[in-house]
């Protein structure tokens, strides 16, 4: 089983190792099928010592992992750290030099309850996870706050589907109207587009395709489309 799977999202039909010599005991939503161990639902590729594997497709609560981009509010100011509600256990902690260039006299300043996206640097379940708002090389690619715009809840499982690299659901969406999009593995997903009436009918799209393959799901985008337009 490839190691660096586990803890991530997987599809159905998803290959995600051999079986060989070390006996392996599997669980829901995995099979075999000539030799190769395949995904059969889509879920969280989970492990427990010291031999079993398994799909979980009911997590309830977000558990934070390294390098995972994430979406909180910020809560609270302590110190040089902003704490930020990821939906766990915990608040997360935002250094006020987590940003790209940030100084002392040169740092954005947040406001309670601002919506921040940012990538999880520090997560060992013995202290509170440590959050950033720039990738690996310091450069902000799309992360920092979320002015405007909406966000929302949803399943761990959808927002997982939409982080998908080219989502044939998110690029339907993109033909038919303009928007931003940021979508965090945590369950919560943000829009920003043209107007209140869009950004309602996006965030209707996402919601009500939640388990739907590509066709199905074009199906009920449009029908939301054509009773709005």
């Amino acid at each position: 089983m490839d190691s660096e799977l586990l803890g991530t999202f997987v599809l159905p039909g998803e290959k995600l190792g051999e079986m060989n010599s070390n006996p392996i005991k599997i669980g829901n939503g995995l099979v075999i099928r000539n030799g190769s161990i395949v995904s059969s639902k889509c879920g969280i590729l989970q492990f427990k010592k010291p031999d079993k594997y398994w799909i979980n497709n009911n997590q309830k609560r977000y558990n934070p992992i390294v390098g995972q981009h994430v979406i909180g509010f910020i809560t609270q100011k302590a110190g040089t750290n902003y704490l930020v509600d990821l939906g766990t256990n915990v608040p997360a902690v935002l250094s006020f030099f987590g940003f790209p260039g940030a100084t002392k006299k040169n740092r954005p300043q947040l406001k309670i309850n601002d919506t921040v996206y940012a990538r999880i640097v520090v997560s060992n379940g013995t202290e509170e996870p440590q959050i950033v708002c720039m990738d690996k090389n310091e450069r902000a690619s799309g992360f920092g706050q979320l002015e405007g715009g909406y966000c929302f809840k949803c399943s761990l499982n959808l927002s997982r589907k939409f982080l998908q690299p080219r989502n044939k659901i998110l690029s339907y969406l993109g033909k038919k109207l303009k928007f931003e999009i940021a979508v965090g593995v945590n369950g919560r997903i943000w829009i920003n587009s043209g107007s209140v009436q869009d950004t309602i009918l996006i965030t209707n799209a996402i919601q009500k395709t939640e388990g739907l393959t590509e066709k199905p799901a074009r199906k009920v985008i449009n029908m939301l489309f054509d009773n709005m337009m």
